[in-house]
């Protein structure tokens, strides 16, 4: 039996791959009837393996949140103008852990995402988001490039 997605989580990093993957996940909900969650995760310089700067003030946090914020409504307006239920959340830590806590929170059937494509040594430093979640990830992956 085939797998119906009714829940999609994408995440957003204001990156264009990760834009060109909202497209196709609207397109996805649009025909699927699913319902679209828009990520982005804070990341912590300390989440990232740096500790050189103090946390910053709660003020400038507050600040930092309202601004994502209103920055991601852009992108769920563009979901919801396509007729497609859909929903924000924004978290603070490391990208792949809030991705599978926000995974198995909402009981998501499917992450789409972009890659940035990344090669060589600046994959090996960076890492691979895209790569991690489809080797880890509770549920199926789906990787836009």
């Amino acid at each position: 039996m085939a797998k119906t997605f009714r829940h999609i989580l994408i995440p957003i990093d204001f990156s264009e791959p990760s834009v060109r993957a909202l497209d196709y996940a609207i397109e996805w909900g649009r025909q699927l009837d699913a319902h679209l969650t828009l990520l982005h995760v804070i990341q912590s310089l300390s989440n990232a393996g740096i500790d050189l700067m103090p946390s910053l003030p709660a003020q400038h946090v507050k600040t930092l949140e309202a601004e994502l914020t209103r920055q991601l409504q852009r992108y769920l307006k563009r979901v919801e103008d396509a007729g497609v239920k859909g929903a924000l959340v924004i978290s603070h830590g490391a990208p792949f852990n809030e991705t599978i806590k926000t995974v198995n929170e909402r009981d998501i059937d499917l992450i789409m995402m972009g890659s940035h494509g990344r090669t060589g040594f600046s994959h090996m430093v960076l890492g691979s988001m895209a790569e991690k979640l489809v080797r880890l990830a509770p549920c199926p992956v789906l990787v836009v490039r």
